[in-house]
């Protein structure tokens, strides 16, 4: 219906945003590397609970839960390029962007051979094998850091100076005009 169709376009900048509210405070208690694979199990049953939805409403509540999970992913990913690339900061940044990009293009021209030819449910479905393949690499890291203890100091919230710093920084401001403006494109 077209409600149901406007709660899913809702459900892009809804699941972001619960990921900025949710994000912080999760990274601070389980480090970087563990929510980042807890985003993409998630995410994973997100895919897999659109695939076999019985209604409209499980389809959308599985679609919020996959945006909430790509949200997360979405902000700690420059913290994890500080700390995995600290002196390729902005070639991994780019990269990432470009991937993120792609990614973008990529799933209409998948999805919809994919539900003609087959089935809408698999045509959802298959974009969990994309997360599962991102997941085992982080799988690695995260029982690699579960060895360090610096972990809690990823997502903390800056004090006053920290984030008069943060608005003051031309790479924050680069970073953040580039991704927004790739995030309008992208709902454009």
């Amino acid at each position: 219906s077209a409600g149901a169709l406007g709660v899913l376009g809702v459900a892009a900048p809804l699941g972001f945003a619960l990921a900025g509210l949710v994000t912080p405070a999760i990274t601070h208690r389980f480090g970087l590397e563990r929510t980042i694979v807890a985003a993409l199990v998630v995410m994973i049953a997100g895919h897999v609970v659109r695939a076999v939805a019985p209604s409209v409403a499980v389809l959308l509540a599985g679609s919020l839960v996959v945006l909430v999970a790509a949200g997360v992913g979405n902000i700690l990913l420059p913290a994890a390029t500080k700390r995995y690339a600290p002196n390729r900061i902005a070639l991994v940044t780019t990269l990432y962007g470009t991937v993120m990009s792609v990614g973008a293009a990529l799933p209409p021209l998948i999805a919809v051979p994919l539900a003609v030819g087959f089935d809408w449910r698999l045509s959802l479905g298959v974009w969990s094998l994309v997360a599962v393949a991102a997941l085992a690499p982080w799988v690695v890291l995260a029982r690699r850091a579960a060895r360090r203890v610096d972990n809690a100091a990823v997502g903390a919230a800056p004090d006053a100076r920290g984030a008069v710093a943060l608005a003051r920084s031309r790479t924050v401001w680069g970073i953040t005009i580039a991704f927004g403006l790739s995030s309008v494109s992208a709902y454009a």
